[in-house]
């Protein structure tokens, strides 16, 4: 199989209309706030723009390499990140779990969810510091699939966690963006996983990417704001923080792609020249 770089101009419409989709419901977050009027627009803005973006994720997937490039500087920058946002994460909550004054403790309704959250979210500061520092783990299939596992389980206890600690409303207060959110980010490191063994498809990686994108961004970067405004918690800014850093991570994994390209028609020029 031949590969070849994506076109700039075709990169950076992309990219840019990416931004655009994730700006979009941010905005309109913004700008309706939490009524309940404003509710409806809100979920509808999400939906068109993460069915916009499936789209164009779609018509160009089909053009991609099923290959994960290695080494590549943005992928090395955005994999430190991940890195030491997850491990800030667990340093932060573990401390608030077991060492923090009593009346300042978090409270889980299920403890043993919670401590594989945070034994998961370790395994995945492991598998990202040593995606930034470590370029040969691409070569080392066994050990690099079974590091990609720790994002994917990370975000499927989060999805449980959250289930149970909010069981009576776990969808109030946008929480069910939220979820979407960690169910997008969990399916798209699904897909990474699967390039480790050779089936994976650079088609809906490039979508489920997008729509991860989107969905993040809607949930999270409005609750930066509110942390601003004292209106949040200081664990809930971190896992905002942490879905800024997964963005990042997103971003240039998908971006970082290259054309499918046929050796046949490559050739064709010549032959008839």
């Amino acid at each position: 199989m031949a590969v070849s770089k994506l076109p700039k101009s075709v990169k950076y419409f992309s990219l840019l209309f990416l931004i655009l989709l994730a700006a979009v419901p941010v905005l309109v977050r913004f700008w309706v706030g939490d009524s309940r009027s404003g509710e409806l627009l809100f979920g509808i803005s999400t939906a068109f723009c993460c069915g916009a973006g499936a789209i164009i994720a779609f018509l160009l997937g089909r053009r991609l390499a099923p290959a994960l490039p290695p080494g590549l500087p943005s992928v090395t920058f955005s994999s430190a990140v991940c890195g030491f946002a997850i491990l800030t994460v667990v340093i932060v909550t573990v401390y608030y779990t077991y060492f923090a004054p009593v009346e300042d403790r978090l409270v889980n309704v299920n403890p043993t969810v919670s401590l594989l959250v945070k034994l998961f979210a370790l395994g995945c500061a492991v598998y990202f510091l040593l995606l930034a520092a470590w370029m040969p783990l691409s070569e080392k299939k066994a050990l690099g699939l079974f590091l990609s596992l720790f994002p994917v389980l990370f975000c499927a206890f989060r999805i449980l966690g959250d289930f149970i600690d909010h069981s009576t409303m776990p969808l109030a207060s946008h929480g069910g963006y939220r979820i979407l959110a960690i169910i997008a980010t969990m399916l798209f490191f699904l897909q990474e996983a699967k390039f480790r063994t050779g089936k994976g498809g650079a088609t809906w990686y490039f979508i489920i990417g997008h729509v991860a994108v989107i969905l993040l961004s809607s949930y999270n970067v409005p609750l930066l704001w509110e942390f601003i405004r004292g209106e949040t918690g200081l664990t809930e800014i971190l896992y905002a923080m942490l879905s800024i850093a997964f963005i990042i991570y997103i971003f240039t994994r998908i971006y970082s792609l290259e054309l499918e390209t046929h050796p046949a028609a490559e050739d064709l020029p010549e032959a008839e020249a």
